[in-house]
This record gives structure tokens, C-alpha cells and sequence, in this order.
């Protein structure tokens, strides 16, 4: 059973989002659609065990209880990872009054902006 979810400790779904650092936000978008720790490794080139260990941090940080709750988090609030060739991610945050090309210069060298609501 779940705790109480009042003003207890829960975060707004953006500010959870914000709590993640960029390869944390790399390794949830990749989780979004379904790959395997031992598949994001590879991908990223990075040892499975790593990869475990920032998909805990992850968790705790999303405040959620697995990786399929995160996974569905992560998809509520845009992060997809899709590869248009073996390094290319895309994300799409939903920042409400921002245009899509606001994502922060540390972040432009892995993300690109994507509108995952006209699909």
C-alpha cells in the first residue's frame, strides 16, 4: 500500500524532472521505451552495474517504485528516447511558455527537441 501522498515529501512532476541530471535524464528516456539495463549499457557504453545504480538513483529521485513506474513517468512528461541513428536522442520536455529550441546548452550536445503531442 502506498504512503500518503499529501504535502509529505511529494514533488510536482516538474520538479522531480529537474532533480535528474543529464545522463540520468539520457538513461529514463531510454527506459521509456522498454530497453534493458544491459541494452542502455551497450548504447551508451557504460557496465550494466552503472547503469543499475543510476536507474535506483533514478527512482528515488522520480519518487516512484519501479522501473515501469518510472518508465510511465517519464513518457507523461515527454522523455523518449528514439534513435535515429546508434547516438542520436531525442527529448521533448513540456515546459509550458517555452519554445522547444530552450533546452540548456550542457544538455544540446545528446537532446533534440521533438513535439511528441502531434503524434
Amino acid at each position: 500500500m502506498r504512503a500518503s501522498q499529501g504535502s509529505s515529501g511529494m514533488k510536482k512532476p516538474g520538479d522531480r524532472l529537474k532533480s535528474l541530471a543529464p545522463r540520468e535524464k539520457q538513461i529514463i528516456s531510454m527506459l521509456a521505451v522498454g530497453l534493458s539495463n544491459r541494452e542502455i549499457g551497450n548504447k551508451l557504453d557504460l557496465n550494466e552495474g552503472t547503469v543499475k545504480y543510476y536507474v535506483t538513483s533514478i527512482l528515488g529521485k522520480l519518487q516512484v517504485r519501479n522501473r515501469v513506474e518510472a518508465a510511465l513517468f517519464a513518457r507523461s512528461q515527454g522523455l523518449v528516447w528514439q534513435a535515429s541513428d546508434e547516438t542520436a536522442l531525442q527529448f521533448a520536455p513540456p515546459i509550458p511558455g517555452k519554445p522547444t529550441g530552450s533546452v540548456p546548452a550542457s544538455d544540446r550536445n545528446w537532446l533534440h527537441c521533438v513535439d511528441l503531442s502531434k503524434n
